[in-house]
């Protein structure tokens, strides 16, 4: 897709956002936006499933509700990103080191969350200033597949089949503790 084609892509998805008849939605599912540059781009409720955003500059984007499902997000900069309520199962996500299993990535995810007040309720995933800058912050769900690497989708449905789901975690009286002890659960009791 040409850069011209992406940015009047972005001006139709914009008008359709505000209602416009003369919008549309954004639908790039399996688009190849390699290296795009989507920085600052409003992409709330676009269909961006299976597309090829590895190396993109997704910097102050605004994701919300955007289906990534089975997007590859590798390399891509989502510093300042609004992922809230976006569909990010299956997606491949930029991270630094890759768990090993699923208990390792039940163990890293812990030990993420429990630095630093990283755990958030109602919010998928906060990147104030680019991921993996050190002051992000994320969801039980969020931080699995966020942190998870290839397996991070894997457990996700394991916590939620174990019962610890986005509304588990939503819970006001749910604490840090509560999702420490979930991952740990997960990490003793799947298969490596």
């Amino acid at each position: 897709m040409s850069s011209a084609q992406l940015q009047t892509l972005l001006i139709d998805h914009t008008l359709w956002l505000r209602g416009s008849p003369q919008g549309d939605r954004a639908r790039l599912s399996g688009a190849d936006l390699t290296d795009a540059d989507l920085s600052g781009a409003d992409l709330t409720d676009a269909d961006l499933s299976g597309a090829d955003l590895s190396g993109a500059d997704l910097s102050g984007a605004n994701l919300y509700g955007t289906d990534l499902s089975g997007a590859d997000l590798s390399g891509a900069d989502l510093s300042d990103a609004n992922l809230s309520y976006a569909n990010l199962s299956k997606a491949t996500m930029p991270s630094p080191e890759q768990p090993t299993s699923l208990p390792d990535a039940a163990e890293r995810v812990a030990a993420w969350l429990a630095r630093e007040s990283r755990w958030l309720q109602s919010f998928w995933i906060q990147t104030p200033t680019g991921a993996y800058a050190g002051d992000y912050r994320a969801c039980l769900h969020g931080a699995a597949v966020y942190l998870g690497g290839a397996f991070g989708p894997a457990l996700a449905r394991a916590l939620t089949d174990a019962g610890y789901t986005e509304q588990w975690n939503d819970s006001p009286e749910r604490t840090l503790a509560d999702v420490l002890a979930a991952l740990k659960d997960i990490s003793q009791n799947c298969e490596a």
